[in-house]
């Protein structure tokens, strides 16, 4: 059964269930920590010169906690975010979705380089995909740390498996 067009089918269609899933969420508007984070800093994001102060000083928004809100990747994402969609709610939430949805195809395939199964990695990933408990970080833009954490995670773990598979021992 293992072929490239397999494959493409069940990839295409763990997609177009991430984005059934949570399709709805990309009119939600900004909630809970969004508005200190996203609406509330829109001068320091709309502000270029900004961008070479992600990496070393904390992001200048007040939230819940008392710590400085210093996460550079997230910072960064949220920079270039909104000089796609600005002010508008949407773009945040279709930048979320996108990153689920490749978490989802990123799942499938570690999936299928582990255990060599096109049926389970389709499950995993379905199931993944439809999971109630990533709510929170999909569908709240300041919860967007974890589905890009997420991200990187599985991508690890890929190129991990892929560089002990290419030599056939793990590297000394």
């Amino acid at each position: 059964m293992t072929s490239k067009w397999t494959h493409v089918v069940f990839i295409i269609l763990i997609a177009a269930a991430s984005i059934l899933v949570y399709y709805k969420t990309i009119r939600t508007g900004f909630v809970g920590d969004d508005v200190p984070l996203i609406s509330g800093q829109a001068d320091f994001l709309k502000d270029w010169s900004n961008l070479k102060t992600v990496w070393d000083k904390p992001f200048p928004a007040e939230t819940y906690e008392s710590i400085p809100f210093y996460r550079p990747v997230i910072t960064l994402v949220n920079f270039i975010n909104y000089h796609f969609s600005q002010k508008a709610a949407h773009g945040y939430h279709q930048v979320n979705v996108g990153f689920h949805t490749a978490n989802v195809i990123l799942l499938y395939l570690l999936i299928f380089l582990i255990f060599k199964n096109e049926l389970l990695s389709l499950f995993t990933s379905l199931f993944f995909a439809a999971h109630s408990i990533h709510v929170n970080s999909v569908v709240w833009i300041s919860g967007r740390t974890d589905v890009i954490a997420c991200f990187f995670i599985l991508l690890t773990a890929i190129l991990f498996v892929k560089r002990k598979d290419h030599t056939g021992a793990p590297r000394a």
